[in-house]
């Protein structure tokens, strides 16, 4: 039986990212205190309906694997920044894109 830890890992890093800590702090108190735009789901914190990624390796991982088209082929800037856009979500998105992919 196959485990995906990445999913796990994400939960894991949401207290100590420089990113969501905080937000992820205050909707996980009891009671939760509301951050406009963010919810919890299932321990996963969501901005809008994208999922938030913490500060790891994951990041360029999902970026890298948007890219490559899951093999079929590689994306240009643009459009891997609106696939990671759509799905995902952190501060400097754009610019993580750019650096993992384009240089």
């Amino acid at each position: 039986m196959q485990k995906v830890v990445e999913f796990k890992r994400i939960i894991q890093s949401y207290p100590t990212c420089y990113d969501f800590g905080e937000i992820y702090s205050s909707l996980t108190q009891d009671p939760p205190h509301i951050v406009v735009d963010y919810t919890l789901a299932y321990c996963f914190l969501f901005w809008s309906s994208r999922l938030c990624i913490p500060k790891t390796s994951l990041r360029d991982h999902m970026v890298w694997e948007l890219h490559a088209g899951g093999g079929v082929g590689h994306e240009k800037r643009d459009k891997t920044i609106l696939m990671v856009e759509d799905r995902f979500y952190w501060l400097r998105v754009k610019g993580d894109v750019v650096r993992v992919v384009f240089h």
